[in-house]
């Protein structure tokens, strides 16, 4: 939902409209209370809450673009579309003094002091989509493809990204694990600024908080991204697919998985796999080609941490040929391209280790 509504509000602020009157239909659930409470201080957000309302306003809708009325629009989530309103425009949400207060005391329960630096991560985990996912199908009545169970090849292990939470960690950051609905809690023997939120302390209210306040979040594949992208927090995406897609916002940074073809014995080129990539949603397509998915390794994941901590403090130093594989990796994408002119990075350390499949 986040990932649709925020740039449509920043886009109409950039345009100069002043206090639009702007219906929102979400067909499905609402993903989170809070967002929605909030979003409805700016829009007639109309969703399962308000079913009747929401069954009217549709057939009004359905009678706007059967006349091709400009005032009917259908929101679509296409970043290369989009990404400009991140950049120029400003959060369209905000928390209110009673919220901020809520949520310093949400923060003080799981023993993060006031002003303390923290980050959140989370992984793209099955026990979401089949809780979450698939009991929203059943209320909008449109099949969600991100709820079969033959994507979750695309899931990341959680473990994997607990070297990058431990050495957040050793340099001081409490370290909190997102989601609303997880498989399992993480191993109690973990670093004791690494907070597992997401089965002790999780609420509707804390998740906005949390994600729109931290440092800077890592998202293994997880649609978590997009409560920090709408606050312009910085974000690292790993592990996400299809793998030439890139986040909106500036500061933000990513590493894509990889596509390995075992006949030829060989990794994908960055351009092979931008082109590629979209075609590779599901399993069956995955064993149809004889490709392998390669997420990910906790080096890897703790790297690209490392360098947005670093970035964001003003002490990153890189290496004098990381401009230039930056412009090479952006020359593989082409205009009909998932991701083409959208202006995150790739991560240098990442891009360093396979400059190879530069072509």
């Amino acid at each position: 939902m986040i990932g649709y509504i925020e740039p449509f509000l920043r886009q109409l602020e950039i345009d100069g409209v002043s206090n639009p009157l702007v219906i929102i239909i979400n067909p499905g659930l609402s993903p989170n209370e809070q967002m929605t409470l909030m979003y409805g201080r700016k829009t007639w957000l109309l969703d399962d809450s308000r079913p009747m309302m929401r069954k009217i306003f549709q057939a009004v809708r359905s009678l706007l673009l059967i006349g091709h009325s400009p005032m009917a629009v259908t929101l679509q989530l296409v970043v290369e579309n989009t990404y400009p309103s991140y950049i120029g425009g400003q959060p369209s949400l905000d928390f209110l003094p009673g919220e901020r207060q809520k949520g310093r005391e949400v923060l003080a329960a799981m023993g993060v002091p006031e002003g303390a630096e923290y980050i959140c991560f989370g992984v793209r985990d099955a026990a979401y989509y089949q809780q979450v996912v698939l009991a929203e199908e059943s209320v909008a009545r449109h099949p969600n493809t991100e709820g079969r169970e033959d994507t979750y090849i695309r899931n990341p292990e959680v473990e994997n990204y607990l070297s990058m939470a431990a050495d957040r960690a050793e340099n001081g950051q409490y370290t909190l694990r997102m989601g609303s609905v997880v498989s399992n809690p993480l191993p109690g023997n973990l670093h004791e600024k690494i907070i597992d939120y997401s089965t002790v302390n999780r609420s509707e209210f804390g998740d906005i908080f949390l994600l729109g306040n931290c440092k800077f979040t890592v998202s293994g594949g997880s649609g978590i991204f997009w409560v920090s992208e709408a606050f312009d927090r910085p974000v690292v995406m790993i592990d996400n697919s299809p793998a030439g897609w890139r986040l909106p916002g500036l500061r933000d940074l990513f590493i894509p998985p990889k596509l390995w073809i075992k006949s030829e014995q060989r990794y994908m080129t960055f351009r092979e796999s931008i082109k590629a990539a979209p075609s590779y949603m599901f399993q069956d397509a995955y064993e149809r080609d004889g490709i392998d998915l390669v997420l990910a390794t906790p080096d890897e994941i703790s790297a690209v941490a490392r360098e947005m901590d670093q970035r964001l403090e003003g002490v990153w130093a890189g290496e004098d040929e990381d401009e230039e594989l930056q412009r090479r990796f952006n020359s593989c994408y082409s205009p009909n391209d998932q991701g083409y002119q959208v202006p995150s990075r790739i991560g240098a350390e990442f891009l360093r280790t396979y400059s190879y499949l530069l072509d």
